[in-house]
């Protein structure tokens, strides 16, 4: 019998053929059995409820600290690392939080390779001692916060957080029941905080208003008071409640500065801490053993059921010693002034904050120069009964006559077009407030005759100063510089109502 040749040209593909198939025959075992091992589920079930009033101590690590507290003798959370860290129990609390109906968007079971999911290297790991029972920890009921449940042994539960899943958004964690969650609200975002995040930083109370702000600089000292009832007492403006005290004699402040100074107090938080459990003999560090300005405020704050509680607390803040010691003197050529730094204190706190420039100016800003009008003439145009003014070395007089609470303005018996005036007085705004006396004859002379029992005159007088600025003295004391070009257009608007031409009758509500 012939032997029949093989060709090998056909013998190596039928290898070929067999190998590949012997593969796909295994890759399909493979994936059956990894589908047996790995299956991924839809959840949505709370798989974790942590209660932290069981709980006796909790600690976990990040990026940014390593985190460790222990129940203190009054049940509130001490810092593993410091017993003086002022601790923030809201912190605490937050972290519990996120493990107190804990929620799972996916489940998969049987892992074999928890690294796949960042968990053989876990970003977190969190260890919580608890007295809580296991099957309390797995209930879909969740305990009220603040509220134990029944007690069991004490025992350690942790929880180890992953990677994070870019395609789902969502964070990859276990909790040592052999299955990998999903988590839609990632938790590592509120364990990975600085050390400043977790401490129970002083707050300023938000009040509604002051009774009363007194205030003491290294040289001087005065009271910023509101008084809702008797401010014509102090003031010709309308509806003016602020005043400044000092000296035994009250001063009119712009209600709309001021009320924004005092919402600047009461929005300023504070966070920037240098010293959590400075000591008395520490103080002289921040300047604060002296302080360059301290203010106790007496405020308060309207409930909803109408009553008023009562809110009283102090400021103290002070420049950097440094920045104190160079006041006066002159910085030597090539000397670089050093960094701006100031600190508060408030009431008697162990903790120092450190202030920025922008938020110095905005705490000490109380003198009167920052609170006071800049209108050289802040009464409403229905409050001014007349007016009598010099120009040229000619005086004139605008008189008003009062209907049915509606004031109209006259000249030589005409109603007037006041609003130029109006608007030309309202722009006399000072670019900075001044004590120097006017070396020359006045330019401009108006005396304002108001419808106020205790103001019933008020003198303005504008001299020239240089080419930008006029110096504007109130009731012969020395006021501000303003623009010359704004004290020139009040002029002109007096010239043309004296020589007839703002005949066209305008009126204004007058005040109550």
């Amino acid at each position: 019998m012939k032997k029949r040749k093989v060709k090998k040209g056909i013998l190596i593909p039928a290898i070929l053929l067999g190998v590949l198939a012997a593969l796909i025959v295994t890759l399909i075992i493979v994936t059956n059995t990894q589908k047996k091992k790995e299956d991924i589920k839809v959840s949505g079930e709370i798989i974790l409820t942590v209660n932290e009033a069981n709980a006796k101590s909790i600690a976990w690590n990040s990026e940014e600290n390593n985190y460790a507290f222990h129940r203190g003798p009054d049940g509130k959370w001490v810092y593993d690392k410091d017993a003086e860290f002022p601790v923030s129990q809201d912190e605490v609390g937050d972290v519990f939080d996120l493990f107190r109906n804990l929620k799972a968007a996916f489940v998969i079971e049987h892992v074999t390779d928890f690294a796949q999911y960042g968990l053989k290297d876990p970003v977190s790991v969190v260890s919580i001692n608890t007295t809580e029972r296991t099957e309390d920890l797995n209930s879909k009921e969740t305990q009220p916060r603040g509220e134990a449940s029944a007690e069991g042994e004490e025992h350690t539960i942790e929880i180890h957080i992953g990677a994070f899943s870019v395609m789902d958004q969502q964070r990859y964690i276990s909790i040592g029941d052999g299955n990998v969650y999903l988590v839609k609200d990632d938790p590592y975002k509120t364990l990975n905080v600085p050390e400043k995040l977790m401490i129970q930083n002083d707050r300023i109370p938000y009040f509604y208003n002051i009774y009363s702000a007194n205030v003491v600089t290294k040289n001087d000292s005065w009271t910023i008071g509101y008084d809702l009832e008797n401010y014509k007492e102090f003031s010709y403006a309308r509806d003016d409640y602020y005043y400044l005290e000092k000296g035994g004699q009250k001063y009119m402040l712009d209600p709309n500065v001021s009320l924004k100074y005092f919402t600047g107090i009461v929005n300023t938080t504070l966070e920037n801490y240098v010293n959590y459990k400075v000591r008395e003999d520490e103080l002289g560090q921040y300047g604060l053993d002296k302080p360059e300005y301290i203010m106790d405020l007496h405020t308060y704050v309207k409930n909803n059921d109408g009553t008023v509680t009562n809110i009283d607390f102090r400021l103290l803040i002070s420049r950097d010693p440094a920045l104190i010691a160079r006041d006066g003197k002159q910085a030597a050529e090539g000397e670089e002034a050093p960094e701006f730094r100031a600190y508060l204190r408030k009431d008697d706190s162990k903790i120092i904050y450190e202030l920025n420039e922008a938020q110095f100016k905005t705490l000490t800003g109380s003198d009167y120069n920052s609170l006071r009008y800049k209108a050289m003439m802040p009464a409403d145009i229905g409050d001014i009964e007349g007016i009598d003014f010099t120009v040229d070395g000619q005086t004139y007089s605008i008189t008003s006559v009062l209907d049915d609470n509606t004031r109209t303005h006259y000249f030589n018996g005409n109603a007037l077009n006041i609003n130029n005036l109006k608007n030309t007085l309202g722009a006399l705004t000072a670019d900075s407030f001044t004590d120097e006396q006017p070396d020359g004859a006045d330019e401009l002379t108006m005396v304002f005759h108001l419808s106020s029992e205790k103001f019933p005159t008020v003198k303005v007088q504008c001299f020239r100063k240089d080419g930008d600025h006029s110096l504007v003295v109130v009731d012969d004391k020395p006021a501000a510089l303003v623009s010359r070009a704004r004290a020139n257009s009040l002029r002109e608007a007096l010239i043309k109502i004296s020589l007839g031409n703002d005949v066209k009758e305008t009126t204004a509500p007058a005040g109550n």
